[in-house]
């Protein structure tokens, strides 16, 4: 990959700001915690992208976001940074499900038996929660019980793909916020449905059940100590013993499809082709319902500086008399829980994969011929295919996929409420920067007064915990001469 062009034309037109992110860089680099590029030819790779990415928000939120607080808040979050894989001698400090990042355990569990294109588990560094950030390389091979196989991951040679995946991993870093929790009200943290009871804060997916239920009773003393509450995006975590009594249900569907909304909305900044558009698409397409509706620079500001704010108005607000993020929340994640239950039970009774796929082939062409369909109509197609199966399914399974044929309807529906939520602002035209050359951004811009004027709190969380005032004013004084 040679992006020597492309970083003279940044070092040309704003050389202090895109210097700034270079010493940066090259601190991490030395400190063994990022990688600077994946090879001689793209050494100043994770320089080039942090600009990009930091200069797209900065122009995306119309100035609300500073560059320079992107980048302060990826400096703080983002404890490593690699390419290709995580590195033996320096990344065993990182582990995921209880295993180290850098065993033959996980290279198996997250790129051979499963799909990961990239991965960001958290892991705590000086008593700080941080972020360990890989883009894995798709043409690595790896010795699986004797048998050669080409490990999961993206292609590193093509640059629209970094792009596309480091931008959606680093989006998962802007959309924390830490807000103490003596400033919060209980149902920021805490909303109580039915028989359902979600969390909203982030806490850790390896926590019990007991250790989920211990948080939800202590709540009330959460809220009188000076500790930091994280929030993670638009994500909830389901705890209901009716449902589910031996495990929490993950609500994290609306999150992925921000994060890759923001990606996308970068790389068109950029210039650049997003890879695969159908990736998280009725996901994005939610969200960005969402935003227009508030307009797309209020709501990427709000999403990267306090994600709280918008679940607690998605969460106030009703749809068919049930809070309208966790009924999105459920039919976001329908498809991906129709497939799973069919899986299970398809394939618990011996059957080939490819008997899967077919019945996914059979809904896909249901749901494209008959988007408006009769009780007559599905019924035909259900027992096309419960005919065509060689195992017998289950009573749940077969309620599964009796929802699963009717999917165009409840999707139509969905989309209807949220035409009457959110109809969608008209964009005002973004006013182009008339100011060039990074000496006055810098000072203005990117440290000044639309820095405070959103979420100085979080801000604060983020920004100069690792130097003093003065430090901090001597670097942005030296970047000024």
């Amino acid at each position: 990959m040679d992006i020597k062009d492309i970083v003279e034309k940044y070092k040309a037109e704003d050389s202090k700001f895109f210097e700034y992110i270079g010493r940066l860089v090259d601190k991490k680099v030395q400190e063994g915690k990022w990688d600077k590029g994946i090879d001689d030819e793209s050494e100043d790779l994770t320089q080039m992208l942090i600009y990009e990415y930091a200069t797209s928000l900065e122009k995306i939120t119309k100035g609300k976001v500073s560059a320079k607080f992107v980048v302060d808040k990826l400096s703080s979050q983002m404890g490593k940074m690699r390419y290709g894989e995580y590195k033996k001698g320096l990344d065993e400090d990182v582990t995921y499900d209880n295993v180290p990042v850098t065993s033959k355990e996980y290279t198996e569990m997250c790129r051979v038996k499963s799909n990961f294109g990239a991965h960001a588990p958290t892991y705590m560094e000086d008593g700080k929660e941080k972020c360990a950030i890989v883009l894995f390389d798709n043409s690595q091979q790896y010795d699986y019980n004797g048998k050669p196989v080409t490990l999961t991951g993206i292609d590193l040679s093509n640059l629209s793909d970094v792009r596309g995946t480091a931008f959606h991993e680093w989006s998962h870093i802007m959309e924390k916020c830490f807000i103490k929790a003596s400033d919060l009200k209980k149902e920021d943290i805490i909303y109580e449905e039915g028989d359902s009871t979600y969390i909203n804060a982030c806490l850790s997916p390896d926590l019990t059940m007991e250790e989920y239920k211990d948080y939800i009773a202590n709540v009330d003393n959460l809220l009188q100590s000076d500790e930091e509450v994280m929030f993670g995006g638009i994500s909830t975590i389901e705890i209901n013993e009716r449902k589910s009594p031996n495990r929490r249900i993950m609500h994290n569907q609306i999150s992925e499809g921000a994060t890759e909304l923001l990606s996308r909305l970068v790389m068109k900044e950029v210039g650049d082709e997003v890879i695969d558009p159908t990736r998280y698409e009725n996901k994005v397409k939610f969200v960005e319902k969402v935003f227009k509706s508030k307009g797309i620079d209020e709501a990427v500001a709000t999403y990267v500086t306090d994600s709280r704010a918008l679940t607690r108005e998605l969460e106030d607000k009703k749809i068919n008399g049930q809070s309208l993020l966790h009924y999105s929340s459920r039919h976001l994640d329908f498809l991906g829980n129709v497939e799973g239950t069919l899986a299970r039970d398809i394939l618990s009774k011996g059957a080939e994969p490819e008997i899967l796929e077919d019945v996914k082939g059979k809904l896909m062409e249901f749901w494209k011929t008959h988007p408006e369909s009769t009780i007559a109509d599905r019924g035909v197609v259900f027992n096309e295919i419960i005919d065509s199966l060689p195992v017998e399914l289950s009573k749940p399974a077969r309620r599964t996929l009796v929802q699963a044929i009717s999917y165009p309807d409840r999707d139509r529906l969905f989309k209807q409420a949220l035409d009457r939520e959110f109809p969608v602002k008209e964009e005002k035209p973004r006013i182009a920067e008339d100011v060039k050359g990074s000496a006055k951004r810098l000072a203005l811009g990117r440290s000044g007064k639309d820095v405070k004027e959103v979420s100085a709190e979080v801000r604060d969380a983020y920004v100069g915990k690792e130097e003093t005032k003065e430090e901090k004013h001597q670097v942005e004084s030296e970047e000024l001469e």
